[in-house]
């Protein structure tokens, strides 16, 4: 009995399912920055974020306010791509003008909203997300533009 056709058909069908899986995971590149991924997921899920704080924007003001548009016909994606691809970029920046120092820099940032309870209830009503994804994915990226900024100011560059 030839047990080979038996073998590569297994192999190609725990490639499908690990490739669906991957996939459906988010574990997918949306773009590349420097041979770094922008995930699937991670852009989905400030996408998502971003679609709740609208929705919750218009909830708060009404459909009175001039000038906003429903939040279905507002396209998140292309600024949160974007914004992904200038966080990568400032944080390599910064790293590099930083070295050793970055990491204990960024989080005396971050530290000082950790025990904010109220920040931390905010954040799942205005965002819908956890406080640990609004820290990854929102705090921390703005601290590391301020510390760019501090230090392309103490540079003079700026």
């Amino acid at each position: 009995m030839n047990i080979r056709p038996y073998i590569i058909f297994l192999c190609i069908i725990t490639l499908g399912l690990v490739g669906f899986f991957a996939v459906r995971g988010g574990y997918y590149p949306v773009a590349t920055v420097n041979g770094e991924w922008v995930s699937g997921g991670e852009f989905h899920k400030i996408s998502r974020a971003n679609a709740v704080y609208y929705q919750n924007l218009i909830t708060l003001y009404g459909k009175s306010a001039d000038g906003i548009v429903p939040a279905a016909q507002v396209d998140f994606e292309v600024p949160v791509l974007t914004q992904l691809i200038e966080d990568r970029l400032i944080e390599r920046e910064a790293r590099e003008g930083l070295g050793s120092d970055f990491e204990a820099l960024l989080e005396s940032r971050v530290s000082e909203y950790e025990n904010d309870m109220r920040l931390k209830e905010a954040v799942g009503k205005v965002y819908g997300l956890t406080f640990e994804d609004y820290k990854r994915e929102f705090l921390v990226p703005e601290a590391t533009r301020e510390i760019l900024d501090s230090q392309l100011y103490l540079k003079g560059e700026k």
